[in-house]
């Protein structure tokens, strides 16, 4: 993987089954100079000083779930994990990225706008197995009603968003950064923050779900979760870059959480020159699988790989889960803050366990990896 870092380019081919979600002019098939000037515009949005300042956010996004979590343990009632992590994921990345001092979304809207999400993803992901659907199935349909209503709600976002004016480019949002670059480009325009939208909220949803999952599996390295979220942000007082930045078995835990769930099973690459991979010779435009979630896996580097063990993760990192080099997702400062966050928060407000102590989560592989079904929990309160 390393002869590959520098590339910038992806093959877009490896991809085009998702335009219809992301649409043809969506970053995720733009190259070169295109693409690399989007990305500089972009990651303004992203950067350690912008993830900074979306810390009462997240934290206000946290706040809303646990007080309805602590009314649903307060009855004895089932919780459904994924949905629920989803839920805040598309929450925040909605206010973080577009409209950061909007009243929270109505759970209406969110469940909405994540059943359509989940429509619109399970149908591109089936057309990878299945096939296209022909014309006339009922599957087209669905996606094409699921696609518009994730377009309508885009376009009204847009509109509302291009009537602002701004005192500083710090209170801009990504939609803003992106609405300038693409003021003369409605459907590129669309396509990006389809793009941004799907990428920042599905990434780290699941990557809370199978989180709190290994807490529930490891209820010892929960409270280790707990005892160093007590000592850090106690002392900080507040939720900060400089504090998550402390909370290293945090970062370990997520990191060995998209290690073992193989959260993101790969990247790709290519190169418009000639280019050597692992003392092989590759024409130019031939496309590089990254096998982030082998390289995961690989036992030399990971002694008992089947293991989930965050302590691993104090030795040299052999493999990056969010891919690498340029083109490295552009919201992994967010994710990590915010899953940290946000695992911490909910650990210390409770203490979960599976409906059915038996289950074990079945993982469905797609260019996301998730259970192949609900994972139901209870909660015990541990904090008023």
């Amino acid at each position: 993987m390393r002869q590959t870092v520098r590339l910038f380019d992806k093959p877009p081919e490896l991809f085009k089954l998702f335009q219809p979600l992301f649409g043809p002019k969506s970053i995720q098939y733009a190259n070169g100079l295109e693409g690399r000037t989007r990305r500089n515009t972009y990651d303004r949005a992203f950067s350690h000083e912008a993830v900074g300042r979306t810390f009462p956010v997240l934290d206000e996004c946290a706040d809303e779930l646990i007080e309805k979590l602590r009314a649903m343990a307060a009855k004895g009632e089932r919780i459904p994990l994924s949905r629920f992590c989803i839920g805040l994921a598309i929450k925040a990345i909605l206010r973080v990225t577009v409209e950061p001092d909007s009243a929270s979304l109505p759970d209406e809207q969110v469940a909405q706008l994540k059943s359509c999400y989940d429509l619109a993803w399970n149908e591109m992901e089936a057309r990878l197995t299945q096939g296209e659907p022909e014309a006339g199935d009922h599957r087209v349909q669905a996606f094409n009603d699921a696609l518009s209503h994730l377009h309508e709600f885009v376009d009204s976002t847009v509109r509302r968003r291009s009537a602002m004016k701004f005192d500083s480019d710090v209170d801009k949002t990504f939609a803003d950064l992106a609405i300038e670059l693409h003021a003369k480009d409605a459907e590129a325009l669309r396509s990006d923050v389809i793009t941004y939208m799907v990428g920042g909220f599905h990434t780290s949803g699941y990557l809370l779900l199978w989180a709190l999952y290994y807490a529930i599996q490891h209820p010892n390295l929960a409270d280790r979760l707990r005892a160093e979220s007590a000592e850090v942000l106690g002392a900080a007082g507040e939720a900060n870059m400089a504090a998550i930045g402390q909370m290293t078995f945090h970062r370990a835990f997520l990191d060995e959480t998209m290690r073992l769930s193989c959260l993101a099973p790969f990247a790709a690459r290519v190169s418009d020159a000639e280019v050597e991979v692992g003392g092989h010779t590759l024409p130019a435009g031939t496309p590089v699988i990254q096998a982030l979630g082998t390289a995961g896996m690989c036992s030399e580097a990971y002694p008992e790989p089947d293991d989930f063990n965050p302590d691993r993760w104090t030795g040299q990192q052999l493999f990056e889960p969010f891919g690498f080099g340029r083109r490295k997702c552009p919201g992994y400062r967010l994710a990590y803050a915010e899953t940290a966050l946000w695992l911490s928060r909910l650990l210390a407000a409770f203490r979960f366990r599976l409906v059915d102590e038996t289950y074990t989560a079945v993982s469905s592989f797609g260019l996301l990896t998730k259970p192949n079904e609900e994972v139901w929990v209870l909660a015990e309160a541990l904090t008023d």
